[in-house]
């Protein structure tokens, strides 16, 4: 048990939160929007999409656009459903490829390796495709160690559902009180509080959440030396 209290874990958003994924996102849909003839985005609309998986970021992109023969989306049709599915398996194809070429936001590695030596347990629970954070994860972040890259798959409901996060910290042996939940966005929030979980937002990402805030990475050690000292860790 006296292990198990000495324990305190970071549990992170990944897009938006560590790493800047909008370019690749939204040239993948893109690509897959103009090749089915829909109209395609700035890359700057998808950065109000973002949050609740691929799928539902390529409804939302189709939402917003328009066939060539200017037929909305529409989920009662043939051709809407059948074009929905399509540009969904097309955009994650294309994105599988170049995910990897996201790029971490400023000091979001020197935050990492400060983490790692206050022997913080650090976690990555997102709603990307797992497949693609893990390999995201392992690429992008070579040098730092995760102790768990958990992304959606069909068997898991996603973020802001609590279940992930949850079974999470049971595998961790972990309690509530001892982990931190770090996201850009309502959806991250709202699985902390579902959780019990505390919570903290980063200004940088794409949305804005509630609670606490921080505008640098490195606010964070300041952070979680505060909580570990409140909780005489």
């Amino acid at each position: 048990m006296k292990g198990r209290q000495n324990r305190w874990a970071i549990i992170f958003d990944l897009d938006g939160t560590l790493v800047d994924s909008i370019p690749q996102i939204a040239e993948a849909v893109n690509r897959a929007l103009s090749q089915e003839g829909w109209s395609t985005h700035p890359h700057s609309a998808y950065r109000g999409w973002i949050g609740g998986g691929l799928p539902l970021l390529v409804e939302r992109a189709m939402q917003a656009a328009h066939s060539i023969n200017q037929r909305p989306l529409n989920h009662n049709s043939a051709f809407s459903r059948e074009a929905l599915a399509t540009i969904q398996r097309q955009s994650a194809h294309y994105y599988r490829r170049q995910a990897v070429e996201s790029a971490p936001y400023p000091a979001v590695e020197e935050l990492l390796s400060q983490l790692q030596q206050m022997n913080i347990w650090c976690s990555v629970l997102t709603n990307k495709p797992q497949s693609i954070a893990r390999r995201m994860v392992a690429q992008i972040f070579l040098h730092h160690r995760f102790r768990a890259v958990i992304g959606s798959h069909r068997h898991q409901l996603p973020k802001p559902h609590s279940p992930a996060l949850e079974q999470l910290l049971r595998r961790q042996r972990l309690l509530a009180s001892q982990a931190l939940m770090v996201g850009d966005s309502p959806i991250d929030w709202q699985s902390a509080q579902q959780a019990g979980l505390s919570f903290v937002g980063v200004d940088w990402g794409y949305g804005r959440t509630k609670g606490r805030r921080i505008s640098h990475p490195l606010e964070l050690v300041t952070i979680i030396k505060a909580l570990q000292k409140r909780s005489g860790i």
